[in-house]
């Protein structure tokens, strides 16, 4: 498990980091002639877990660690949650999960659909990312046929993923552009849907400086298509986030170091940290290092964002503990104060 080992993808410095906190890519596979995994045997499900241990151990990914999902402990479960791993609202029962040792690429099996391959990095990315996971495929692909219609394209469980069944997603951080004129992250939002994405967002999407992009379609699209209409969509949001820093700094220079040394002097003296509160000042800061005003490094604050989450910190801080709400929140603050941002 990620404790605050330095081999681990959130270290490495990506693209436009300042404002992309990561992008993502997910291949949706099932293996020919198996039935999908909610009609599946007990049978199926076995002979499916043999063809991809056999693959793997005898290809260049004999070295990708192998956890069987149902053995694993609640807290080790919670903790590839908060990685992203594994999804939060999945019955874990059947699934095996294959990852390398920085924990970018990975290779899910037995959930949704018998394979879910999914590539990170940080920045915008996408490219070095699409090349990692269609490598992961090829060395898959050369050893098991891969259910596919020469019309629609992969077969999967569900009619959304039909098509290249690829979802690819990115992370932006824009608190500025939130601040100054939510006005345009709503037309940001339309935009989107114009050209087949959609925004994600956990809470009220305009009182959030932190927004997620994905495409909505599969089908009748080639990876290269999505990944180009994403990148240009993209481009577009970080173009207008670094000019409306530029411009308001020059006109409300007061205003937005207040707005950076006042979240920097909470993250260093709180004693009770919510994680919501972490990420709002958090945002802040990776302001201040656009600017040149502080010297913080943005794979801290990436790694942060992660040792943040509170099953990470009950792991790492409290050696697995089953302790309250407000004593992570607690050890939260205190965490983040020993690292004097």
């Amino acid at each position: 498990m990620f404790t605050d080992d330095s081999m681990h993808w959130l270290n490495f410095k990506g693209k436009e980091g300042n404002i992309v906190l990561y992008s993502s890519i997910r291949l949706f596979r099932n293996v020919d002639n198996k039935r999908f995994m909610d009609r599946t045997s007990e049978e199926d499900i076995n002979d499916i877990e043999n063809i991809f241990s056999k693959t793997i151990s005898k290809t260049k990914l004999s070295n990708y660690d192998y956890i069987k999902l149902s053995k694993e402990n609640a807290l080790d479960l919670s903790i590839l949650r908060e990685e992203d791993l594994i999804s939060s609202k999945v019955d874990v029962g059947h699934a095996g999960l294959y990852f390398n040792n920085i924990k970018n690429n990975s290779i899910l099996i037995n959930m949704k659909e018998h394979c879910i391959m999914q590539s990170k990095a940080t920045g915008l990315s996408f490219d070095h990312v699409l090349d990692s996971i269609l490598d992961t495929e090829s060395t898959l692909d050369e050893n098991i046929k891969f259910s596919f219609d020469e019309r629609f394209g992969y077969v999967t469980s569900t009619p959304k993923r039909v098509g290249c069944a690829m979802s690819v997603y990115a992370s932006l951080s824009i608190p500025v552009l939130a601040y100054w004129n939510p006005d345009a992250i709503e037309n940001f939002v339309d935009k989107c849907e114009k050209n087949g994405l959609k925004c994600i967002s956990k809470k009220h999407l305009y009182k959030q400086p932190i927004i997620h992009v994905c495409n909505r379609s599969m089908i009748g699209q080639t990876e290269k298509s999505i990944i180009d209409n994403m990148t240009s969509v993209i481009n577009g949001l970080i173009s207008t986030e670094n000019k409306v820093r530029d411009r308001l700094f020059k006109i409300e220079q007061n205003k937005i170091e207040d707005k950076i040394f006042r979240s920097r002097a909470i993250l260093r003296e709180a004693r009770v940290l919510s994680y919501s509160e972490f990420i709002a000042h958090m945002v802040w800061l990776r302001v201040g290092v656009y600017y040149g005003i502080l010297d913080t490094e943005i794979e801290l604050l990436n790694k942060m964002m992660l040792l943040s989450r509170p099953y990470h910190i009950v792991l790492n801080k409290l050696n697995g503990k089953n302790i309250k709400e407000y004593n992570i929140n607690y050890e939260r603050a205190k965490m983040i104060r020993s690292l004097k941002l």
